[in-house]
């Protein structure tokens, strides 16, 4: 049995509409994918437009821990040891900070004893080790004076602010 033309006409065109259904749903597809990365493109552009701040990166090199205070590469520099508790803090950093500025300066270091990283080194009393900072306790904030990697003189209380006025003078 032989198909007549028109079933052969027929059998053509669906053939043609199911490619064309085919290319139609494709380009479907296509149109939608744009779009969605459009939109989160548009998204991402208009939320982070606003945040083109500038944020200063600052590295502080005067803080240091307590188990480094030997170990610095400076011969002859000053070390406060900060305890947590002590109200005076911002006079002594204060004075410190009009004293770096000064030409003879030597270089001062904080240790601030309120980071966990040196509350191996807070005690009941204080008990300084002038040569192993290992042995060393502290209970309440001291300015030391380093020389060539070995504690050489301590202050204590109304002592530091007074040692540091001069030293700012």
């Amino acid at each position: 049995m032989r198909k007549s033309a028109k079933e052969r006409r027929q059998a053509r065109n669906s053939v043609v509409v199911d490619d064309e259904l085919k290319i139609e749903s494709f380009l479907k597809i296509v149109v939608a994918l744009l779009l969605i990365l459009a939109i989160f493109a548009g998204i991402t552009i208009f939320a982070t437009r606003d945040k083109k701040e500038k944020v200063e990166t600052n590295i502080q090199y005067t803080k240091i821990i307590a188990g480094s205070i030997l170990n610095r590469s400076e011969e002859d520099y000053y070390v406060l040891v900060e305890a947590k508790d002590d109200s005076n803090i911002s006079t002594y950093e204060s004075l410190i900070d009009t004293y770096t500025k000064k030409a003879d300066s030597k270089r001062v270091y904080i240790v601030d004893l309120s980071d966990p990283f040196n509350s191996n080194y807070i005690g009941e009393e204080n008990k300084i080790n002038f040569e192993d900072i290992n042995d060393t306790k502290f209970s309440e904030t001291v300015l030391l004076h380093v020389i060539n990697n070995k504690i050489t003189s301590t202050k204590f209380g109304e002592n530091i602010k007074t040692y540091l006025t001069e030293k700012s003078a």
